[in-house]
Parts: C-alpha cells; structure tokens; sequence
C-alpha cells in the first residue's frame, strides 16, 4: 500500500502530516489515480486486485459529478448512482430490492432539475473469472492496469462544469 497526498496526489514516503492529509493506496494502481485525480476525474476508492484475498477485480469509485468520456478498454460501468435527499439510488441496476430508478425516468429528472447530474457517481471495474489461476490473473491485470493508466493520461482535463 502507499500513501498519496490528499490534494496533491504525490507518493509521501513518511508521514510526516497526520494520515488524514492522506489516502492509502493499492501501490500498482498508484499511477493511474494520481492522473485522474490531477486532472479533475477525482476518485474515492479504488482497488487493484487481491487474488489471495478473493478479490479478482479492480475498480475504481468516482466522486459525484465526474463525467467519463468512456471507460477503459476491457473495464464495464458496474454501477451508478444517484443521491437524492441524502439516499444513494442505483441506476438501472439488477440488485433486488435496491433503491433503483431507470435510465429514461433519471432523463426527465434531468430535464426538469438540470444540477442533479453533480449527484451522479458511478464505478469502473474490471473483473476476471473466479476459477482464474494465479499466474494468469497477474499477467492479464498488469495489462489491464497499463490500459488503464494509458487511458487515464488520454483522458482531457474534467473541469466538473
């Protein structure tokens, strides 16, 4: 794990400030979160991938507001969300018995209240077959992990109008 500066997005190698200045980060997918995070696409939680711990994907958790162009290569939308007098609603989602609401009913909130999209946030994720073997999950999540740092450089600036 690393630590990165909270606004700066530089890897502090001691902590030296208290460690609420900073976030703690899986250290392969460092590199990325620093570029979106330097260029406006601000994120709230991440995850490379723990095999050993039965976690054989990696995501990423944007702040509300953030808009993609599209996601990585190989990475889905897993969720989105919209929150509503403080309660999180999903997205055209297929979780039973979750607050939902659907693409074309978001639309016309939209329409009629325009700043709800700055309530939007939404998750990338990558995920691999559970019965992967090891080797061949390392192999193909450095690969997805350099499309997506690759990605994040092409990205343009998100100024959050």
């Amino acid at each position: 794990m690393t630590y990165i500066h909270r606004e700066t997005f530089e890897i502090v190698e001691k902590l030296l400030q208290p460690k609420d200045n900073c976030l703690i980060i899986d250290d392969t997918i460092v590199p990325s979160i620093q570029v979106l995070n330097r260029k406006g696409y601000r994120t709230n939680e991440c995850c490379s991938g723990h095999p050993f711990k039965g976690r054989k994907n990696c995501y990423i958790v944007f702040d509300k507001g953030v808009l993609l162009p599209s996601p990585p290569l190989d990475f889905t939308i897993k969720h989105r969300y919209i929150t509503i007098n403080d309660k999180r609603i999903l997205i055209d989602c297929s979780i039973k018995n979750a607050i939902q609401i659907k693409t074309n009913e978001l639309e016309k909130m939209l329409e009629e209240k325009a700043e709800l999209h700055k309530e939007i946030e939404f998750i990338i994720e990558r995920r691999w077959k559970a019965d992967i073997d090891f080797y061949a999950f390392l192999r193909e999540n450095v690969q997805a992990l350099e499309q997506l740092y690759k990605w994040a450089l092409d990205l343009p600036d998100f100024k959050g109008e």
